[in-house]
């Protein structure tokens, strides 16, 4: 007997192994594995590319809230104040994306991140 998750699947349905790897690359650095690994699927190349390009914004937001917080973050009491709230607010976007975006692909639905998806077509997975 088989098990019917392992099956092939049909043209529409994704595997349980697609959809894990699609869902790690929503977990930084974890991307990496899926992007190097051999053989993907489109629709775990179509998570790779977003889980990269979550990756980039969030290396861009931590230097952007690093030069903040090293600039306006001197001032005594508002710029504390703007830091603190500068690095809430970033990290609570960049979770809520991860989140969403590993949940989707768990549960084998495609995606796009808003306002990201342009950044995501450009990266060269194949």
């Amino acid at each position: 007997m088989s098990d019917p998750q392992l099956e092939q699947p049909s043209n529409d349905e994704v595997t349980v192994r697609d959809r894990w790897l699609s869902a790690i690359c929503y977990l930084p650095l974890l991307v990496f594995l899926t992007m190097f690994s051999g053989e993907r699927s489109t629709f775990v190349s179509r998570h790779a590319r977003q889980g990269f390009a979550l990756l980039l914004v969030e290396v861009v937001g931590v230097v952007f809230v690093l030069i903040i917080d090293a600039s306006l973050g001197r001032l005594p009491f508002i710029g504390f104040l703007l830091v603190i709230l500068l690095r809430l607010v970033f990290f609570l976007a960049v979770l809520i994306f991860s989140v969403l975006g590993f949940t989707r692909a768990l549960f084998g639905e495609s995606w796009d991140i808003p306002h990201l998806d342009d950044l995501a077509d450009r990266v060269p997975i194949h």
